[in-house]
């Protein structure tokens, strides 16, 4: 498959808002031949939580405010300019506990043979919200 190049200003991307998360898809597979995709990811008070573990290792970048990781019940919590990387097969998941929003962009390489991005929201840190 071919790719072409393009450019995206601040607000430009697919869009797709669940509770207090709202996700820009940066670069999508159908763009990049299904080798790379790219996820900026705004989150008010609330946890991330992968309902399976990922095929592929995937890199976390804070861009603002403070994140919570969760790697195999391990609880990290981290300023913007961290960056976590998860190797693949682990449990992993992200919270900001507030009060403040938080962004994160999420490389993903090799997405071709490690599937798309799937996870579920936690809302408020109460019920899951899949999307």
């Amino acid at each position: 498959m071919s790719t072409s190049s393009f450019v995206l200003g601040p607000q430009e991307g697919e869009t797709y808002d669940v509770g207090p998360l709202h996700i820009v898809a940066r670069v999508l597979q159908s763009q990049s031949g299904g080798l790379f995709e790219l996820f900026d990811l705004s989150l008010g008070v609330g946890r991330i939580d992968y309902k399976e573990n990922h095929k592929m290792g995937e890199t976390h970048c804070v861009v603002e405010g403070e994140i919570e990781f969760n790697v195999q019940g391990q609880k990290f919590l981290r300023p913007a300019g961290t960056a976590a990387l998860v190797p693949r097969g682990l449990h992993h998941g992200f919270s900001n506990l507030g009060p403040a929003p938080a962004r994160v962009l999420i490389p993903r390489i090799g997405t071709k043979k490690g599937g798309s991005y799937e996870l579920t929201l936690t809302k408020e840190l109460r019920e899951p919200v899949s999307i």
